[in-house]
């Protein structure tokens, strides 16, 4: 029996090393893209990303969604920490050794990470996506972050709601 737990500990710590290593993957390609958008771009520069309605936009976002509560840095640096270590508890408590939890934990701590980095040092987030669908030119300017964040969230409540019933 004590072999066993002792196994199943190995197996877990490395489910837990191969969901870090793909967390900071994903983390280290966001940075790597937010780079080359600061380097490449002047900020509103637009530049047409293969199709019609996607365009690459560099854009210094202070704020949170859409700008909301722009100059609010060290309020997002708080909130980002406070939710990043809540979830890694959950995660802990609840989610080892389930693909999807992990899966879900690795995009979100990904995102969220990579858009804390940017605040921390850059003062503001990167955003590049924008889309230009069915003539609204008013769509948020996004990140590669922002949409690991979505996915993860997704992921979660799929979990949570579709998987435990």
């Amino acid at each position: 029996m004590f072999k066993l737990k002792r196994y199943v500990k190995i197996i877990i710590g490395v489910e837990f090393m191969q969901m870090m290593v793909f967390t900071i993957l994903l983390l280290g390609f966001d940075q790597l893209i937010k780079f080359w958008i600061r380097n490449n771009l002047a900020e509103f520069e637009h530049l047409k990303f293969g199709v019609d309605f996607v365009y690459l936009t560099f854009i210094k976002n202070r704020g949170a969604a859409f700008g909301i509560l722009s100059g609010q840095r060290y309020l997002f640096i708080f909130l980002s920490i406070l939710l990043l270590i809540l979830l890694s508890f959950f995660y802990y408590k609840n989610l080892q050794a389930d693909l999807i939890g992990s899966l879900a934990l690795s995009f979100i701590l990904a995102g969220g990470l990579s858009n804390l980095i940017d605040r921390f040092w850059l003062h503001y987030v990167v955003d590049f996506l924008a889309f230009n669908l069915f003539s609204f030119s008013n769509l948020p300017v996004i990140n590669l972050a922002d949409i690991l964040i979505c996915i993860g969230s997704l992921l979660l409540i799929y979990r949570a709601f579709l998987l435990e019933n």
